[in-house]
């Protein structure tokens, strides 16, 4: 939807039935809704944004929102090294719970906290 049919955004759109998947959920609708357009926005940037490869490195700047977290746990699951950034410290538990390699609070330096990490980049 909205890539190879277009009405991704419509309220009513008609699309070929193999489109279609019937399933459950006692999700919301707007947390439903907004599933799919975090997990697109995540994959396609590592992935067609990036081509990112095993054993890269990927700095993930605004950490704690939901494409960040999504973005962070495709990138382990890519075999990639994740650094995530947050601005607030209390935070920074739920990046480690993700698997996020190196946390880094965002207090107007983080590149030199990655270069501590990466003296090249990332």
């Amino acid at each position: 939807m909205g890539r190879t049919f277009d009405g991704g955004y419509a309220q009513y759109t008609c699309v070929p039935s193999a489109q279609v998947i019937p399933f459950r959920s006692d999700l919301p609708w707007v947390v439903l809704g907004a599933v799919p357009e975090m997990l697109q926005t995540a994959h396609g940037s590592l992935t067609i944004g990036l081509d990112a490869k095993p054993g890269q490195s990927i700095l993930i700047r605004g950490g704690t929102s939901s494409v960040g977290m999504a973005t962070a746990v495709l990138a382990k699951q890519h075999g990639m090294t994740v650094l995530s950034t947050t601005r607030t410290p209390g935070k920074a538990e739920a990046l480690t719970r993700l698997g996020v390699d190196h946390i880094l609070i965002d207090d107007g330096e983080v590149a030199t906290q990655v270069r501590r990490f990466f003296p090249d980049g990332v």
